[in-house]
């Protein structure tokens, strides 16, 4: 299994490399409002409800332990894109569709945080997928095969490159994670900014 994530890595650095080193070097993303909230519990600047259950941010052990991470760093309306991470490589991207906040800002569905991912079946799809649990305010996010934001349906869609506002051979990144994953039932996702 690990022979197949490097193979894939290898592939996809020799295939990408102007590509993944634009979006290793890019701009950081603005750090998420941690502003006081106002007296209905909710951030007024960001929308963020303090009522619900919020995943914890992660930790560097964390981060160490589970090896996958998924870092944003390019939000619009059009989606908001991240890198998938393992270990300290960028092995793909991955598109999330925008919520709109109140400032005119948008978060993706899948904040920050560290989240359990179980394999299923999805039965939107037909095929297996990696399901994301515990997504507040979501249910049923699933990693799958898509290239533009109309494709997500609230999900995360994995791909090899950035084209403009869409993702590149999105079926053959997705093809490759899930060989890598072959025999792995649950994995942790750490999602930063």
């Amino acid at each position: 299994m690990f022979q197949k994530f490097l193979e894939f890595l290898v592939s996809l650095i020799q295939k990408n490399p102007e590509v993944i080193a634009e979006f290793a070097l890019g701009k950081p993303a603005e750090p998420r409002c941690t502003g006081p909230l106002g007296e209905d519990g909710i951030c007024p600047k960001c929308g963020v409800d303090a009522n619900e259950t919020a995943p914890r941010e992660p930790t560097t052990t964390q981060l160490k332990e589970t090896g996958y991470q998924l870092k944003y760093f390019r939000y619009e309306s059009e989606g908001i894109f991240g890198h998938l991470i393992f270990g300290d490589k960028v092995i793909g991207f991955v598109l999330d569709e925008p919520v709109l906040q109140s400032d005119g800002s948008y978060l993706p569905v899948v904040l920050p945080g560290t989240y359990t991912c179980k394999r299923y079946r999805s039965p939107h799809f037909g095929y297996d997928v990696f399901q994301i649990l515990d997504v507040p305010g979501h249910t049923y996010i699933e990693i799958h095969i898509g290239n533009r934001l109309s494709d997500t349906h609230g999900c995360l869609l994995l791909g090899t490159a950035i084209e403009g506002s869409a993702l590149t051979e999105s079926k053959k990144a997705f093809d490759s994670f899930m060989a890598s994953m072959e025999g792995i039932d649950t994995f942790t996702l750490v999602v930063t900014e």
